[in-house]
């Protein structure tokens, strides 16, 4: 038996790979008669934002944005695609556990009975190779998730912080308003490649991390006992050591795939769920801990009933 759809959320960002998963969306509405929702994925490697972009959006971003999704927009009308809703998000490293955060939030207003979540990110278009301590971490890499509205399936509690004194640790200082790109030149190439300074990330993670731990636990209402796979963002190889250090995490219960991978930036925790869900690390029932940290500086994080 063939499952219906009422409503379909394809995410795109220009990439070969969101092209296909456009064309396959249509292709499922059609069938079913099914309301098409656009959303665009910011390359947030290209941003310095530490929340949500959506009122801060660069002027070029934006123009470029508006044209491709009127585009698709008439492509899918076109096609015989009548109803679309289109929506821009961004949340840097943690941006899919913000997602998840978000959809779970939908699924509880009933509003939505499936949601795919899309990480695509080219970080290696935004490197400074001069800097080895960024250039040799970062990882390219996309994922798809599809998540549904179920009742033995939810989010038990998420919490998101900003602490905006880390807002220069990582960056790329150029493209926005304060440093047009009309700026952009041999004498400011660094100004528009991504920047990091490690031991200041780390200094403020190791600051406020606990308490956001605490934070989401308390709102989950579980003990790290209670916890059965914890999945953070895949920040370095030393990052996850010391997180599980002072976190007081076990180390067998942490899924680290950073050495092979590298960091993907939002990808990099989707992927890790996958993994993780495919070598039988997690079943259902169990309780999943997301955490991680991101620009801005954002620490924030969320446990999922598997």
């Amino acid at each position: 038996m063939l499952t219906a759809y009422n409503k379909i959320l394809v995410a795109i960002d220009g990439s070969v790979q969101s092209e296909k998963a456009f064309k396959e969306s249509v292709e499922i509405a059609q069938r079913n008669h099914a309301k098409l929702y656009l959303t665009w994925i910011i390359n947030d490697i290209e941003l310095t934002t530490s929340a949500y972009s959506f009122a801060k959006l660069l002027t070029e971003e934006q123009e470029f944005v508006e044209d491709f999704m009127a585009k698709k927009v008439k492509e899918a009308k076109e096609l015989g695609i009548e109803e679309i809703s289109t929506i821009d998000i961004d949340n840097t490293c943690i941006g899919f556990i913000t997602a998840l955060d978000l959809a779970s939030c939908y699924f509880v207003a009933n509003k939505y009975k499936r949601i795919i979540i899309v990480t695509s990110e080219i970080a290696s278009v935004g490197l400074d190779y001069t800097h080895i301590q960024s250039a040799s971490l970062f990882g390219d890499g996309a994922t798809a998730t599809i998540v549904e509205n179920d009742q033995n399936s939810y989010v038990l509690g998420s919490v998101f912080k900003t602490y905006s004194k880390g807002t220069s640790f990582t960056e790329i200082r150029g493209g926005g308003a304060k440093m047009h790109p009309k700026y952009y030149g041999e004498d400011t190439l660094k100004d528009f490649s991504f920047q990091m300074n490690g031991e200041d990330v780390y200094k403020l993670t190791r600051k406020y991390a606990p308490k956001i731990q605490n934070q989401i636990l308390e709102e989950s209402k579980c003990t790290l006992e209670n916890i059965n796979c914890i999945i953070p963002h895949q920040a370095s190889p030393t990052g996850i050591d010391l997180m599980s250090k002072f976190l007081k995490w076990e180390k067998q219960d942490v899924i680290n795939i950073v050495k092979e991978y590298g960091n993907m930036i939002s990808s990099s925790i989707p992927l890790a769920l996958h993994i993780a869900i495919n070598e039988n690390k997690v079943k259902r029932g169990d309780n999943i801990y997301f955490i991680g940290t991101a620009a801005g500086l954002i620490i924030g994080g969320l446990i999922l009933k598997y």
